[in-house]
């Protein structure tokens, strides 16, 4: 693991990601580096950032969380991600 993966994570990503070199991990390498993070929020934000990818790293943090309540503060972007991906099932 790259050893600011840690920092870029709790920061919300890449500072200046438009100018970084082409050998530095792209955004979902930086998300899927998130799914470890000690914080839930973080964790969780990784996975449905890579689920609205269409990558499946994440998918195991998903599978832990409910998108039908609606007292979750994640419960509008998961049920983002249920809607991508009942979409994709029906393509």
């Amino acid at each position: 693991m790259h050893p600011g993966h840690g920092r870029q994570c709790a920061r919300g990503g890449l500072p200046g990601a438009w100018r970084r070199p082409a050998n530095l991990p792209g955004p979902a390498d930086v998300l899927a580096a998130c799914l470890a993070d000690e914080h839930e929020g973080i964790r969780i934000t990784a996975a449905i950032r890579l689920a609205l990818r269409d990558d499946p790293r994440g998918a195991e943090v998903l599978r832990d969380c409910d998108a039908a309540d609606q007292s979750s503060p994640y419960h509008w972007d998961l049920l983002d991600v249920w809607r991508r991906q009942t979409l994709n099932t029906t393509d």
